[in-house]
């Protein structure tokens, strides 16, 4: 399998905090377990769908919300601290890709429970294209600090 140009724009970019000695290959195998297109980590989506379901069920979805981005969170806090290493580099997108999509069915159940279904699809999609703008200007932030300071410190 060959790497794509994510990966080869990854690999050209020197402040992207990962290890330097992992191959095109690594990178890639990293990226296909944070963006979900690795056949081996479905039988992991499927029952943690069932499980968030069940939950769902028990368990207020704001606060099913909270544990999922508080997830996120202490993941990427704790991969800043930790040494760069392949290991921390691989269980930090292990971690990324399982969280990364489980927030779309909380979403999904809280806007249906607050607004009704009537509208969801268009609501959803408002909440999605806020996300979007959200990840627009970190991305543009980022830019701005490394333009203006020199690096990401």
């Amino acid at each position: 399998m060959q790497p794509g140009i994510g990966v080869k724009a990854l690999r050209s970019t020197q402040a992207t905090g990962r290890p330097r000695t992992l191959t095109a290959a690594q990178e890639h195998q990293a990226l296909c377990w944070i963006n979900g297109r690795d056949w081996r980590f479905d039988r992991y989506r499927e029952p943690g769908g069932h499980a968030q379901r069940r939950l769902s069920v028990r368990v207020r979805l704001k606060s099913i919300l909270l544990w999922i981005y508080l997830g996120r969170a202490v993941t990427l806090a704790l991969y800043l601290i930790a040494q760069k290493t392949a290991l921390t580099f691989y269980a930090f997108s292990i971690v990324l890709g399982l969280l990364w999509l489980a927030n779309v069915p909380a979403t999904a159940g809280l806007i249906g429970k607050l607004f009704g279904t009537r509208y969801l699809s268009t609501l959803f999609g408002f909440a999605m294209l806020s996300h979007q703008i959200g990840a627009f200007f970190c991305a543009w932030l980022g830019g701005y600090a490394v333009t203006r300071f020199g690096d990401y410190s």
